[in-house]
């Protein structure tokens, strides 16, 4: 009797098992009930892809039952991500790869997404974050490693109610040389559309994930603790933003070091000045942009030798201007001015890199000043610091990283990383 109910009822029943095993189970009762049931096209596999991750439209029953079975068998696999590269590594990092498509692409239809939350839950027993220096890194593994970047600066909730994401970060895994750009030749792109250094964007990031989260080392813990949790980084942008290249507000922090090591090996003591030996303790920094598209382009010759233009007629560029002033501290304000590239190419598979390039003046711009030369940010500033910043917005619209340097005394010193969220 029960083999002669339609297919329909037959899934509808199965959809109500638990667990994968008494899934399969239910299948071993005959070969029949395992045909209709488990079969490629049967409803039971979009019914349990759905109850666990977003789902992605336009997929058939057939291939949302191949993804789930994957994801089942791939994901509990303890990877070790301490060695080089494996191919068990790899198909790991591919699966990761499709469900961070599926954070970041997916409308959202909810105030969380479910593939967000089982990726949460995998990096609460997996390594993945706590190891992100490479010898030689595939872009596929920078490319996941920098898209899973929020999560790396997850600080632990005292409540214990969620995962606690493994993202603990030692000084052994990145090259704070890399970090300060040591040797590079600053006239040049820090980022290149084509030839987009994921490594060392890793090294960067992994330099924060140290210092923001670590309080023996006394730099920028304190106060990205204090910060509310609604307010640090996320992974993707909300409903309200989606429409801006870039978001109107943002956190974040620059780091400099001085004097400026001239060896690799002199980092070993001190990598930022924010430490207890500096003349400072750098508090998070608010950068307010206002974003307008239809403003005239506005990016000076004097700022365009630094932080040049990407040559190509086909790249989408946003301009934007802006404050920037710092949380909980000094009440002045700095003028901004900048742009946004996209980038095309989808680095690691994942869509949605962009380029950013700003300018920091100190002192407020002065409007009336009509004879105000807006080729020459030096005047435009007063005289005073002027800052470029460049760097990359990450896939999801919410953090960015990069270097920034002084572009007016273009001093050794005068140079470092930088990260900010909104």
């Amino acid at each position: 009797m029960f083999l002669k109910l339609p297919n329909e009822i037959l899934q509808h029943i199965a959809s109500f098992l638990t667990s994968d095993q008494d899934l399969g189970n239910f299948g071993l009762a005959c070969r029949a009930i395992n045909d209709r049931v488990l079969g490629s096209a049967s409803s039971v596999w979009r019914t349990r892809f759905q109850d666990r991750y977003d789902l992605p439209p336009g997929k058939t029953n057939a291939e949302l039952g191949f993804e789930y079975r994957v994801r089942a068998l791939v994901l509990p696999q303890a990877i070790d991500f301490k060695q080089e590269a494996s191919e068990h590594q790899t198909l790991w990092l591919e699966v990761m790869q499709q469900m961070l498509l599926e954070t970041l692409t997916l409308p959202l239809t909810l105030e969380s997404s479910k593939t967000y939350e089982r990726i949460c839950e995998v990096l609460s027993k997996s390594e993945l974050l706590e190891h992100p220096l490479r010898q030689t890194p595939s872009e596929l593994f920078c490319a996941v490693q920098l898209c899973l970047t929020s999560l790396a600066l997850a600080l632990h909730d005292a409540d214990g109610k969620t995962p606690k994401i493994k993202n603990h970060c030692t000084r052994s895994e990145y090259d704070p040389a890399v970090v300060y750009s040591l040797g590079d030749d600053l006239s040049t792109p820090f980022v290149e559309h084509e030839k987009l250094d994921l490594a060392r964007l890793l090294h960067i990031r992994g330099f924060w994930q140290r210092h923001m989260l670590n309080r023996a080392e006394q730099t920028f813990y304190e106060t990205f603790i204090r910060l509310p949790e609604t307010v640090r980084p996320q992974a993707r942008k909300t409903f309200n933003d989606l429409e801006a290249n870039i978001a109107i507000c943002w956190l974040g922090y620059y780091s400099c070091l001085h004097p400026m090591p001239t060896r690799r090996e002199d980092f070993e003591d001190q990598e930022t000045c924010a430490d207890l030996r500096g003349e400072h303790i750098i508090l998070p920094e608010i950068m307010m942009l206002t974003v307008n598209p239809n403003t005239e382009a506005f990016w000076p010759e004097s700022c365009n030798k630094f932080i040049p233009i990407h040559e190509d007629d086909k790249v989408d560029r946003s301009y934007f201007r802006g404050i920037q002033n710092t949380l909980n501290g000094e009440p002045g304000q700095h003028s901004v001015f900048g742009f946004t590239e996209t980038i095309a190419h989808s680095y690691g598979g994942i869509p949605g890199w962009m380029r950013v390039c700003l300018t920091i003046c100190e002192g407020p711009r002065d409007d009336s000043d009509d004879d105000r030369d807006d080729d020459d940010p030096s005047q435009e500033s007063g005289g005073l610091w002027v800052h470029g910043y460049e760097g990359v917005v990450l896939p999801g619209g919410r953090i960015m990283l990069g270097r920034w340097i002084d572009m007016k005394t273009m001093d050794a010193s005068g140079r470092g990383p930088f990260i900010f969220w909104n």
